[in-house]
């Protein structure tokens, strides 16, 4: 099972109007600059689309770099680097644009806490693999052909990841070491693991036999907790807080708009801040930013305050 993409750059790449009319851009994937002042995202209209930069008010947004049929970006935790997949595989830029290096085919980019290592699912899913931020001293750390969604320890020694043994199969967690050693199971069925900033827990999307609800597991697998109710399906990971006391997430119903909600990890306290989906957290954890349609055609990049308060719309509603 891999994320269902509600409202992102998917359903630009994937729909087809029945008039010749163009498909207007849709906006995704949005993730914030260490410092919090900038955001990064994608842009497409069909298969052209690009990687796009703003200010979390909407001003100076402009294009770094074209790109075919982009599905994920993410900015590095030591803002000098820029990570995204296109259509041909994933690729790293410089933070003002400028080319550096790509690996094809490969999906499910991860910076480490430091941003000196980037791990990535190689070939279509699996296995996983780690490169130093530069490009080089490029490792294979696991094995499976069907390995994907990677989340770093904090202190990057170790990864935790999906694993399913057949495509579209059910998926269990595992813990690796940075260097390929040490590969154990954690005993959880779920995708789109992250490790908390503390090092404490996981988050994960726990599979159930109607869905996925989210939870959350201690770093050893031997504890799990439940924070939602089952759903059919989800569109992003979960997001943690840099404290590591809350969860971002988007449940999605069998029909109508994914929601973003937020959980208070201590409590299970869950309450519902906007609609939309791939919300993210600023660095300072006061700011959410988000993508949802919002009466539009097509997706659009949005930010409000954590409390889901004071809404703005970085990109144009088309």
């Amino acid at each position: 099972m891999r994320l269902f993409v509600v409202a992102g750059i998917a359903f630009a790449v994937l729909s087809t109007p029945a008039s010749s009319r163009p498909l207007p851009t849709a906006y995704a994937s949005p993730s914030w600059s260490p410092d919090g002042r900038e955001l990064v995202f994608l842009s497409a209209r069909g298969p052209k689309g690009g990687i796009v930069v703003a200010r979390p008010d909407g001003t100076n947004r402009h294009r770094l770099v074209r790109a075919s049929i982009p599905t994920q970006v993410v900015w590095s935790p030591a803002g000098d680097r820029i990570a995204y997949v296109a259509d041909d595989g994933l690729s790293v830029i410089g933070s003002g644009g400028m080319a550096q290096w790509t690996v094809s085919p490969a999906g499910d980019p991860a910076w480490s806490a430091d941003g000196d290592k980037l791990a990535f699912a190689g070939g279509e899913e699996g296995p996983i693999q780690v490169v130093s931020a530069d490009g080089s001293r490029r490792s294979q750390v696991t094995s499976g052909a069907f390995d994907h969604s990677p989340s770093w320890a904090p202190d990057g020694r170790q990864l935790v990841f999906a694993r399913a043994t057949r495509a579209g199969g059910a998926e269990s967690l595992y813990v690796v070491t940075a260097d390929g050693t040490g590969l154990r199971a954690l005993g959880l069925r779920g995708d789109a693991p992250i490790w908390s900033p503390d090092g404490r827990s996981i988050a994960f999307w726990r599979r159930t036999p109607y869905g996925f609800e989210a939870a959350v597991a201690s770093a050893d697998g031997a504890s799990v907790r439940s924070l939602t109710r089952t759903r059919p399906a989800f569109s992003s990971p979960l997001r943690w807080s840099g404290d590591s006391r809350r969860l971002l997430f988007s449940l999605c119903p069998g029909l109508g708009a994914c929601h973003v909600d937020v959980a208070d990890v201590a409590t299970g306290a869950v309450r519902t801040l906007a609609t939309g989906d791939e919300a993210v957290w600023a660095p300072d954890g006061a700011r959410v930013a988000f993508a949802a349609r919002r009466r539009c055609r097509s997706a659009g990049i949005f930010v409000m305050d954590a409390a889901g308060r004071h809404v703005n719309r970085l990109t144009p509603c088309r």
